[in-house]
């Protein structure tokens, strides 16, 4: 097992780590709340990246990667755009240090994972 820390947060996504994409999640006012992404993150002692563990079936990211893959079905390159688990987690609308990612996961409207 690696050092570091899992934090279940139901927030967010990223890029992998041989395939670099963009993921952006657009959250209702309503549900602006820590927990409502459906994601558990892993954060490494080791590095400054944060590695997605689980994605909750049901949450946000679910959700969207089921429409992603509705939207893309058949077009392999398309398919790339969900987040999965693994996918590492470089920043988050723009800023790369773990406070501020987390910051943003839990508050931010919109999310943008790269």
């Amino acid at each position: 097992s690696r050092p570091g820390r899992a934090i279940t947060m139901d927030t967010v996504v990223s890029g992998g780590t041989s395939n670099i994409f963009q993921f952006i999640m657009i959250r209702g006012r309503q549900i602006a709340k820590s927990g409502d992404l459906g994601l558990t993150l892993f954060v490494p002692t080791d590095t400054k990246d944060v590695e997605v563990m689980y994605i909750k079936p049901g949450g946000l990211v679910a959700s969207k990667n089921q429409r992603l893959r509705e939207a893309t079905f058949g077009q392999q390159e398309a398919s790339n755009t969900q987040l999965r688990v693994n996918d590492v987690i470089r920043a988050v609308n723009g800023h790369t240090d773990l406070e501020a990612i987390q910051r943003e996961l839990e508050r931010a409207l919109v999310i943008h994972m790269a």
